[in-house]
């Protein structure tokens, strides 16, 4: 007796490996995303500009990054004693302007669209906010009052309309760039249950008409492996509003199915083993079986990097090679 359906996903006609350059924008999924392509070897930059919810503001960033409109000294606002600015996380906010701005421009510039192999984007929600002083679309609010901002919600076309122009920006510097398209499974509650479906739903809309009209787009289900497959709140963080970690794993099982060749399975299991053994607490390191264990996880890392050169693990080799050398 089944007690649950599961989505059957067939393989993706796009390949990603780890010899691609990927970059990913996005709600607090893509850092999850994010963080196992690292952990699995994978050249990406996450989330550079901090979470982005929704698709005006990823659209935004996007065109400053085409327009090489690096953020700029007089866009930043004082507020509680921090610099920050409407377009960046707060995580680059700063008692100092220079630091803050610094700290912003170096993100900025970490991105190059013209080197990408494939850009992912995650949408959360379609609500946006905009300052009623200049009517332009915010990203993060900064703990402003609520009257400095004006609420409003995309349409389907609205998306259509600005991604349509986006993605042949895009493929115009980068004609051989891939993109990936995806619906945030986090439930955005606060804007009410209903509202949130229909938020979703107009995401999900977009995102089908983009991948019929860009043969460079293509779409991954996280939003419907999490409601359709998972779909019990077993799987959802305390919140009830985040995936655990159960339901990232499992997510990424799928993902790896859809993307990824058998050859690129097998050497991301490879891969893991090596970055659980580089966060295993060694409580006595001084003894021989600690640098044994090391200086063969230390001989694997020289063997993946000879057999595929695109992928770094210097440090590893500088955490295990210290191991296995080092006297006590």
């Amino acid at each position: 007796m089944k007690f649950r359906t599961e989505i059957d996903l067939k393989s993706s006609d796009l390949r990603i490996n780890h010899s691609q350059n990927l970059c990913l924008f996005g709600s607090c999924f893509t850092d999850n995303i994010g963080g196992m392509l690292k952990t699995h070897g994978f050249k990406s930059v996450n989330n550079p500009f901090g979470v982005l919810y929704n698709p005006a503001s990823i659209e935004k960033q996007l065109l400053a990054l085409l327009n090489q409109d690096a953020p700029t000294e007089s866009e930043l606002f004082q507020h509680q004693g921090l610099y920050s600015h409407f377009d960046f996380h707060s995580k680059f906010s700063h008692p100092d302007k220079e630091k803050a701005l610094s700290s912003m421009q170096n993100a900025f510039y970490s991105v190059k669209l013209e080197q990408l192999d494939l850009l992912f984007i995650t949408w959360g929600t379609s609500r946006i906010y905009r300052l009623k002083s200049n009517d332009s679309v915010v990203a993060n609010c900064h703990k402003l009052p609520a009257n400095h901002f004006l609420r409003s919600q995309l349409s389907v076309d609205d998306i259509l309309k600005s991604y349509n122009k986006l993605i042949e920006k895009l493929l115009s510097v980068n004609p051989k760039l891939q993109i990936v398209l995806t619906v945030s499974p986090v439930r955005h509650l606060k804007d009410g249950f209903i509202e949130n479906q229909r938020s979703k739903a107009r995401l999900i809309l977009a995102a089908e008409a983009l991948e019929q009209s860009h043969s460079a787009v293509h779409y991954f289900p996280a939003y419907e492996i999490m409601t359709d497959d998972l779909r019990d709140y077993r799987y959802y963080a305390e919140d009830m509003l985040h995936p655990n970690t159960i339901a990232t794993d499992y997510i990424w099982d799928k993902f790896s199915d859809f993307f990824f060749s058998q050859t690129t399975r097998d050497l991301n299991r490879e891969l893991l083993k090596l970055h659980k053994a580089r966060h295993h607490t060694l409580f006595f390191p001084e003894t021989d079986e600690a640098k044994q264990f090391a200086n063969a996880h230390l001989n694997r890392c020289r063997e993946i990097m000879k057999t595929h050169p695109e992928i770094n693990l210097d440090e590893y080799v500088e955490y295990f090679g210290l191991i296995g050398t080092k006297s006590f």
